[in-house]
C-alpha cells in the first residue's frame, strides 16, 4: 500500500481528507498512473507536440521531467491508451497502431575514455535493439555495429 497523507481539517469545518502521494523521484509514466500518484496533465500539449513535430530537442535542466515526458511517449506509442485512462489526451487520440519502442538511456552509459565509451554504447545499442528481435553484429576492435 503506498504511503497516503492525511490532514485533519475538522477545525475549518470539514472532514478528513486523503492526498496522494507525490511523485518524487518517479520518471517511469506507467508506475506513475499504477501508483495513482499525482499527475498534472499535460497530455494535450504531448499530443499537440506528436501531431505538429517531427523531431524535437528537448533541452532542459535537471529534474525538469524530460525522462518522465520520454517515458509519457513511450506508453503512448508502446501500449496505446491503456495508461491514459482520464487524461485529455484519451479523447483526442485516434491511433490504434502500437509500436516497438527503442528507448536509449545515455545515464547508463559513461566513460572518461572515447573507446571505452565507444564500447559502451555499442552494447547498449545492441541490448536495446535485441529485445525487440532485431539481430546485430558488433565489430569489438572497432566498435562498428551493423542491424539487420
Amino acid at each position: 500500500m503506498l504511503p497516503l497523507f492525511t490532514i485533519d481539517l475538522t477545525l475549518c469545518g470539514g472532514g478528513l481528507v486523503v492526498l496522494r502521494a507525490l511523485p518524487l523521484g518517479i520518471s517511469s509514466f506507467r508506475n506513475l498512473r499504477k501508483d495513482d500518484r499525482i499527475y498534472v496533465d499535460k497530455t494535450d500539449l504531448v499530443f499537440s507536440m506528436v501531431q505538429n513535430q517531427s523531431r524535437v530537442f528537448l533541452t532542459r535542466p535537471r529534474r525538469f521531467g524530460k525522462s518522465l515526458l520520454v517515458s509519457t511517449l513511450e506508453a503512448l506509442f508502446g501500449r496505446g491508451l491503456e495508461d491514459f485512462q482520464g487524461l485529455k489526451i484519451a479523447k483526442l487520440w485516434k491511433e490504434d497502431k502500437q509500436y516497438k519502442v527503442v528507448r536509449l538511456d545515455f545515464s547508463q552509459i559513461s566513460s572518461i575514455k572515447l573507446e571505452r565509451f565507444e564500447l559502451n554504447f555499442s552494447v547498449h545499442l545492441v541490448n536495446a535493439f535485441g529485445q525487440f528481435g532485431f539481430e546485430c553484429a558488433l565489430n569489438v576492435k572497432s566498435t562498428a555495429y551493423l542491424f539487420f
